[in-house]
């Protein structure tokens, strides 16, 4: 991302999906791990004793470049099923990647709630790789 272009995309409208996975993905462009954690579903941290170094092996050997579009599909009022589509560089190389990410709203692990926090979940998360660019 050239002098962070993009960057609006770390905003989203406050209390939505959209703001947890931008803030998400923003947290992976700057390769912040921890702050990345803060952005993921409840369930999923309480089952990890180390969740930053998880997303970090996870995520490593793709390092975001750009956002080019962000769509939802609403399975629940707390459940969303998001679809972006983003520029890494892999392998020496630049190509675009479509992920497809579940995030889920919840009061505390296992407890899903219209009351509760946006946070995707890592697990869901999966790639289907485009042309190279």
């Amino acid at each position: 991302m050239e002098k962070e272009r993009n960057m609006e995309w770390k905003e989203g409208q406050e209390g939505t999906p959209e703001q947890a996975l931008l803030r998400f993905l923003y947290s992976w462009y700057r390769e912040d791990w921890s702050a990345a954690v803060l952005y993921t579903q409840k369930t999923w941290r309480a089952g990890e004793s180390k969740p930053a170094k998880v997303l970090k092996w996870q995520l490593k050997d793709l390092k975001l470049k750009d956002l080019e579009s962000i769509s939802k599909s609403e399975i629940s009022p707390v459940v969303v099923d998001m679809r972006v589509v983003v520029l890494v560089e892999t392998l020496g190389s630049l190509r675009k990647m479509k992920i497809v990410v579940r995030v889920i709203k919840e009061k505390g692990p296992y407890l899903p709630s219209l009351d509760g926090d946006w946070g995707i979940n890592p697990l869901s998360i999966r790639v289907e790789w485009e042309k190279l660019v």
